[in-house]
């Protein structure tokens, strides 16, 4: 007697028929109107969000708007750096931005984070007829926007103590004059 057995298959290895399921959950009109008001609830990122109408102070013609997604970037010890999502203002006629107090203290931390701790170490040295000079290191270089023409401010802030600036070259000067004093 020949008889045949049926296999009995697996459900749990069976391919499942494919369901209309959405890619993207749904949510209904209620759970939006809760989402809506639960984002106008929160506290505003700055408060000058109610400000409006301003003069734009560079160019005089547009307003200022508040935006709440400027983003700025700088190179430094050729690395580039990237800060977003700050709020400030931009103007409608020009397009400067201007950032407000939280996002100018975030910008500030950046810069102070990547500035290099306890200074550079020059050595004074004597170019004759009573005057004295400074050759500033490379790597203090690197960081600043100082070339060979340019000219400094000097400020004496303590016996022992300076602060130096580099000027803005004004219309007309080309730098290779040597002043004597």
């Amino acid at each position: 007697m020949n008889t045949k057995h049926k296999r009995k298959h697996n459900a749990k290895n069976l391919p499942t028929p494919t369901r209309n399921r959405p890619s993207i959950p749904e949510i209904g009109s209620e759970r939006e109107d809760q989402i809506k008001n639960a984002l106008e609830s929160r506290k505003p990122k700055t408060p000058l969000r109610l400000v409006e109408g301003i003069a734009c102070p560079v160019c005089g013609k547009g307003t200022l708007a508040l935006v709440d997604s400027l983003t700025v970037d700088w190179a430094q010890n050729g690395e580039r750096i990237v800060v977003g999502n700050l709020t400030g203002f931009r103007c409608s006629h020009c397009g400067r931005e201007f950032f407000d107090a939280e996002s100018a203290r975030v910008i500030s931390r950046y810069i102070d984070r990547s500035r290099p701790r306890g200074g550079y170490t020059a050595k004074i040295s004597s170019l004759g007829g009573g005057k004295l000079g400074i050759y500033f290191p490379q790597d203090l270089l690197r960081n600043i926007d100082l070339s060979r023409s340019d000219y400094v401010q000097l400020y004496p802030v303590g016996r022992r103590r300076i602060v130096i600036e580099g000027e803005e070259p004004t219309a007309g000067e080309s730098g290779d004059e040597t002043i004597h004093t």
